[in-house]
């Protein structure tokens, strides 16, 4: 009969470890000369292209993120003409640093060689909002219009820029170039009047091109309109007063018209210099008045009635009439004078006035005279149209001054007219200077009557769209086109599906920005009906799958996009992101290699391979499968062999492989965020202790039983030596001093592994006194499935004086990430044929991830104590017998 032993016992151990490191720091100073992109630039601009490539590939290959550095690679591409490659570097560029300049700015001249217009025009315009007054900007604008196709839109912006930069010579150069173009072609088409009024607009930036004003003069004459041609000579020597032939031109037609009197004085005036060609032309003239001359002139008649009768009506009516019309600026400004003086500024002087200020080009005293005009008589028509045209164009001029509140003052006025001529156009402008001023609300009130009053105007519609996406209402911009679409003819459909997906892709960038992840989808599937190959439709609805964890929907989305782009790189490269998120790894690595056979440098196949990689890793990691978890990263660092995180999973598979200095050497070089420093330092010199080949730790044990005051101590001494990675040799000394004197046990362990999931332990001990004379142990370990491992071992101790006892163990241990628990069950068998038992549990919570740290639980239950009790003999042989 043995009797159980008492169920309240109390062990308590504390272990303090002293480990010798070895540190061996060596310092090193290098003096970085520049940056990676500073180097490659510099070489860029010597045109040493090649040496250029190579730092850039450098710096990428230790920044694949840095954009410019990608800027770089895609302007070395573009160099080499391999657009493509070039539009991609620039593309990411850009995803990483979307206000880089010089890869939009490289990235419109991919698009242009391309022939890809529209999206030249909208990195131009990306561009211009940064810059608005980037005046090679515009001009590149202007020239990419041309090269569509586009030649109104192009000859509107050239004219609008010329207004805006009137002080540069450049713009005024193409401008004046691109009227004459245009003036020559009318002129050929037989459009003489379009040709002359294009001509007015040639010289009122011109204005001292002697040619234009000879062509129209020539023109009228031709058409038998010499008063004309007399008002242009007039104008011309405003500017030109002293030109010869201008001078020489005016005498002519006055002469022609029969006014040698006013040619030759004209002529004498201008001939103070004593120029030959002009004297020339004034006797000539003299001869001919000679032969003509008679005192029939009416306007002279008139004029000596004037001299003596100021009163006469007819006779000053006569002059100003002939004077206006004659273009005798100078008689005509007198004879109004007179005119004002005798009748005041009525209706008919005022309108005089204005016609003359109109002729002589001096717009602000003309404007002013017409204000006047329709400040007294807003009911008269012509005044009115007059005045409408007036403050139509001074709008248009605050406009393009960008003046949108003083705009705002001339087309308001126009808006709240009677419908006239410019009712749609001054709507329109009204529209475009709400928006300019944020006023979006009232742009879209002006909008909304100018489509419902000119609903066939497709570009009033178009408006309608601008104000709805300046709301944020892309929904209801979408509708539109939509509607567009349904009855428009092939060319106009393509260019609306082009407008649709520039809107639509940007209403998904507000909607993610906005997290509205639903509503994404569900644009972008409207997106990708009407436009298959929209790749930023399948881009974002991928992205916002990928951010919400929906690897379904992922992988859904970019099978779509491989059958609307089956040459697509980028998304073959998402599709095996998707299979990969959807745990179909093998699919995803057979992609992934035809990739990289035929792009081995595609850093965005390369990016996603290691992300594949790391992925697959975790789970192989966490299944301790060391083998295929170091191929798979092998293969992935062939192509990233500088990536840190792949780095630090080969380490992970040493790591399982038990080679912990293969595994410190792999995993050193990961940098943790300031949240995983603390951890990763305390793993990282964890490792580097397990990585050194002698080990020496000191232990002192404290004990008692809870019933008793004596307490008793023990001391040890181990040394470790790591052999290899398969055998581990240990030593170990205790020392105890009791009331009878001090006892000591010395103990060698051996620990061999036999493959990867099995291990053994044997180990022999020889004691004195207190401690059992004889002990030896032998256990084999083996790995089971989801991080168990199996313990069955054989045991014997010769306790003195007392027994010689036989155990038979089995165990089983689990580890997670922090915690290690284990049970054991010791069947023992004395050397009278007892049979004594004893379970323990016991568990390990590790603090840090150094190993080392941790908080200790155990218990046991049996007839006899546990082995490590026995082993230590903390408690008194001679009670043994007592106690079972």
């Amino acid at each position: 009969m043995f009797t159980n032993l008492p169920s309240k016992s109390l062990l308590t151990r504390l272990v303090f470890v002293f480990i010798g490191i070895l540190i061996t720091t060596n310092s090193f100073a290098q003096v970085i000369e520049d940056t990676h992109f500073n180097k490659a630039n510099k070489l860029f601009k010597q045109e040493r292209w090649e040496e250029a490539k190579q730092i850039v590939d450098l710096g990428l290959k230790e920044t694949p993120f840095d954009a410019d550095l990608l800027m770089l690679n895609g302007k070395y591409y573009h160099y080499k003409k391999n657009n493509d490659k070039a539009r991609f570097n620039l593309i990411k560029s850009l995803q990483y640093d979307p206000n880089n300049v010089d890869a939009k700015q490289i990235l419109t001249n991919v698009e242009i060689e391309a022939k890809h217009y529209s999206a030249a025009i909208c990195y131009i315009n990306e561009l211009l909002e940064v810059n608005p007054y980037w005046k090679g900007l515009w001009r590149k604008k202007i020239e990419v219009y041309r090269l569509q196709g586009n030649t109104e839109e192009a000859n509107r912006l050239l004219k609008r820029i010329n207004q805006i930069y009137p002080e540069d010579e450049q713009i005024q150069q193409d401008y004046r170039y691109n009227l004459k173009t245009e003036i020559n072609r009318l002129k050929k088409s037989g459009k003489l009047e379009e040709a002359l009024k294009m001509t007015n607009d040639l010289m009122t930036i011109d204005k001292t091109n002697p040619d234009l004003y000879v062509d129209v003069i020539n023109t009228h004459i031709a058409a038998g309109d010499s008063d004309k041609a007399l008002v242009y000579a007039n104008r011309a020597l405003t500017y030109m007063p002293n030109n010869t032939y201008l001078i020489t031109k005016k005498a002519s037609i006055l002469a022609d018209k029969g006014n040698y009197n006013e040619a030759l004085a004209f002529l004498k005036s201008k001939n103070k210099g004593g120029n030959s060609q002009l004297s020339a032309m004034y006797n000539q003239l003299m001869l001919q008045n000679a032969r003509v001359q008679n005192d029939s002139d009416p306007y002279t008649l008139y004029g000596k009635i004037l001299e003596r009768s100021p009163g006469n009506t007819e006779a000053l009516n006569y002059l100003l009439n002939t004077s206006l019309s004659k273009g005798f600026y100078s008689d005509a400004q007198h004879y109004i004078n007179i005119a004002k003086k005798s009748g005041g500024e009525n209706k008919n002087i005022l309108a005089k006035e204005y016609t003359l200020y109109t002729q002589m080009g001096n717009e602000p005293k003309a404007n002013a005279i017409l204000t006047k005009l329709y400040t007294r008589f807003p009911e008269d028509t012509e005044i009115r149209d007059n005045y409408i045209n007036y403050q139509y164009k001074l709008a248009r001029q605050n406009m393009m001054n960008q003046q949108y509140r003083e705009a705002l003052v001339q087309l308001t006025f126009l808006n709240n007219l009677s419908k006239n001529d410019y009712t749609e156009k001054s709507r329109q402008e009204l529209t475009e200077a709400y928006l300019k001023l944020g006023r979006k609300e009232d742009a879209y009130a002006t909008v909304q009557k100018l489509v419902n009053e000119y609903p066939n105007n497709v570009n009033n519609h178009l408006r309608k769209v601008e104000v709805l996406i300046a709301m944020d209402r892309h929904e209801e911009a979408l509708n539109i086109y939509e509607e567009f679409m349904k009855n428009a003819n092939q060319n106009d459909f393509q260019n609306h599906v082009v407008a649709y997906d520039e809107i639509g892709t940007q209403f998904l960038k507000k909607l993610m920005e906005s997290g509205r992840t639903d509503k994404v989808f569900e644009v972008a599937d409207r997106i990708i009906k009407v436009n298959p190959e929209s790749e930023l439709a399948y881009t974002y609805a991928m992205n916002t799958a990928y951010d919400i964890k929906n690897y379904d929907l992922l992988l859904n989305y970019a099978q779509q996009a491989i059958e609307a782009n089956p040459d697509s790189i980028y998304f073959k490269t998402k599709y095996a992101e998707a299979l990969s998120k959807n745990q179909d790894f093998a699919t995803a690595y057979t992609i992934l290699k035809e990739l990289l056979e035929q792009s081995p440098y595609n850093q965005s196949v390369i990016n996603t391979n290691t992300q594949v990689t790391l992925d697959y890793g975790t789970i192989l990691y966490k299944a301790k499968e060391a083998e295929q978890l170091m191929i798979i990263t092998d293969e992935a660092l062939l192509f990233n062999p500088n990536n840190k995180e792949l780095l630090y999973q080969k380490g992970q598979a040493y790591l399982l492989m038990k080679e912990y200095g293969k595994a410190f050497e792999y995993m050193k070089y990961y940098t943790p965020s300031p949240i995983e420093e603390a951890e990763f330092q305390k793993q990282m010199e964890w490792l580097q202790n397990k990585s050194y080949k002698n080990h020496i730790t000191l232990n002192y044990l404290r004990s008692r039983y809870a019933d008793e005051i004596e307490v008793n101590s023990i001391a040890a001494i181990e040394y470790t030596r790591l052999h290899s990675a398969d055998d581990t040799f240990t030593g170990r000394l205790y020392y105890t001093g009791r009331e009878l004197g001090s006892g000591i046990l010395a103990q060698a362990e051996w620990s061999h592994v036999m493959n990867p999931k099995t291990y053994f332990t044997v180990n022999l001990g020889y004691g004195s006194r207190y401690f059992a004379k004889t002990i030896a142990n032998a256990s084999v370990f083996r790995d089971l499935t989801k991080d168990f491992e199996l313990e069955i071992g054989l045991g014997y101790r010769n306790l003195p004086d007392v027994y010689t006892l036989t155990n038979l163990v089995a165990g089983l241990s689990h580890t997670s990430e922090n915690v290690w628990v284990n049970t054991k069950a010791f069947i023992y068998r004395t050397d009278a044929s007892i049979t004594l038992y004893n379970v323990l549990a016991q568990s390990k919570f590790y603090v840090f991830s150094d190993g080392k740290s941790y908080l200790q639980a155990m218990t046991s239950v049996g007839t006899v104590p546990e082995s490590g009790a026995l082993d230590l003999s903390l408690y008194d042989f001679r009670n043994f017998r007592k106690l079972v």
